[in-house]
């Protein structure tokens, strides 16, 4: 079913509650990082270049990357950590339009056991 993502900005010191944007994750470029199914939690007001996983926009889609800024060449370069996509070299800088960095990972465990196994997990021994 439908599940409801709560951001609890006090969980984000100093980041304006207006500036904590989520995103469902549909592909698999930063795979194993972050899979498709999971959601990240960006800062909008965050889209300065100087390492991290950002979420973008290129002129074809939205997508979810390392950007890597060379101050000597001037290039960019969004980077995955899937290894069956390759790195790409972003040509015209103004065709990038990055929407945050990402600061949290939510990943929904799926869980098939009883409720009664999953009570037993909670316990301490």
């Amino acid at each position: 079913g439908e599940s409801m993502l709560v951001i609890d900005p006090s969980k984000f010191i100093g980041i304006e509650a207006r500036h904590l944007k989520a995103l469902n994750v549909s592909s698999d470029e930063m795979a194993p990082t972050i899979f498709p199914g999971d959601t990240v939690i960006f800062n909008s007001s965050d889209t300065a270049i100087q390492g991290g996983v950002f979420v973008f926009k290129t002129p074809n889609r939205m997508a979810l990357g390392q950007i890597v800024f060379s101050k000597i060449s001037g290039a960019i370069t969004i980077g995955a950590d899937n290894e069956n996509h390759k790195d790409v070299d972003i040509l015209d800088s103004d065709s990038l339009n990055i929407f945050g960095r990402v600061i949290k990972l939510q990943r929904d465990i799926p869980w098939e056991g009883k409720l009664e196994d999953n009570v037993a997990l909670n316990k301490s021994y």
